[in-house]
């Protein structure tokens, strides 16, 4: 029949058939993939509305094949997390590649993956094509993985360092980090001023059993029994200060210091020799065969008003290293 109408007007209809056809073909294939995505498959559906753009091009169907893709593989991919949800939003990106929310969210999906060099790849490829406040706070996000790293790189770097100063550093720059645990625990052997409560304790004479008390204690007792109870303690507690200081002061001698912490370690070794002699003596007149309770109360008495004045040296000495070690800032 279109063989006996003029050619043009046969081009004409002929055309128009292809294009009815095309449409017919284009809607067909939308309608598959519509079944489909309905049925949970996405992926398959957008795969689908590919054959538009071959079996019916040039149609109104290509674009809204291309609409519907990108609405449902986005749409997919606010329901998934993770690999999941990249697997979809690179297929929407497919679709429409300059998308600027797609692109922003393809960069998010990198960083909550912690993937960390896909991220900051993405975000260089996709600057100044996102939201402004989404690039933003993205690039805050691997700003301060950055510095976690640098940070982490830095806690090691001072932490297997031999010198004192980098491990205060350390304990000053990153407190409560697994770093700071270890160098707390290893700066006693490379510092006094790590090490001091262990060094100055014995020099602490005052509580209610130190030797500051020990006349008090004895003149509150009602009986010779309880008399001699406190002065077997007294006998006691002097020859055990005694013998701590004979441990430690050998140990100070021989800590390792810091250049700065040797006027610390005289001003602890001034008290212990303040402290150690009057304990010595103390001890010493406990001895002899001839046990004279009142001989003993008298001399425990002469010891408390002598050491009134001994106790405020050796406290000052205590006190001067503790502040020493303070201005130090350790």
């Amino acid at each position: 029949m279109l063989s006996s109408l003029p050619k043009y007007i046969a081009l004409i209809l002929a055309t128009s058939l292809l294009g009815i056809c095309g449409c017919n073909r284009g809607k067909t294939i939308i309608d598959e993939a519509t079944g489909v995505y309905l049925k949970g498959d996405a992926l398959e559906a957008a795969r689908i509305l590919r054959r538009v753009e071959v079996e019916a091009p040039n149609t109104a169907e290509v674009s809204e094949a291309r609409s519907l893709a990108v609405e449902w593989l986005s749409r997919k991919s606010e329901l998934e997390v993770g690999e999941s949800r990249r697997a979809y939003l690179i297929a929407a990106l497919e679709w429409a590649p300059h998308d600027s929310s797609l692109n922003s969210r393809r960069c998010e999906v990198e960083l909550d993956l912690k993937q960390w060099e896909a991220a900051r790849a993405c975000l260089q490829e996709v600057d100044g094509r996102i939201p402004v406040p989404d690039q933003q706070r993205q690039e805050e996000v691997l700003a301060t993985y950055d510095k976690s790293v640098a940070d982490a790189t830095e806690r090691m770097r001072l932490l297997e360092s031999a010198d004192a100063l980098s491990l205060y550093r350390l304990l000053s720059e990153f407190p409560g980090s697994e770093e700071s645990n270890e160098a707390s625990n290893r700066l006693p052997e490379l510092s006094l001023c790590a090490d001091l409560k262990r060094f100055s304790e014995v020099l602490f004479t005052g509580g209610q059993t130190g030797p500051s008390r020990w006349g008090a204690r004895l003149r509150e007792q009602d009986s010779q029994g309880f008399q001699r109870t406190v002065l077997s303690d007294i006998r006691r507690s002097s020859k055990e200060i005694s013998d701590r200081l004979g441990v430690l002061e050998p140990q100070l001698r021989d800590h390792q210091v810091m250049i700065d912490e040797k006027e610390v370690r005289d001003q602890l070794l001034e008290g212990y020799s303040l402290l150690q002699s009057t304990m010595e003596a103390l001890h010493s007149s406990f001895s002899g065969k001839a046990y004279k309770i009142d001989n003993r109360i008298k001399k425990v008495d002469r010891f408390a008003r002598d050491f009134l004045e001994t106790s405020l040296k050796i406290e000052e000495q205590r006190n001067a290293a503790i502040e020493g070690c303070k201005a130090l800032g350790r």
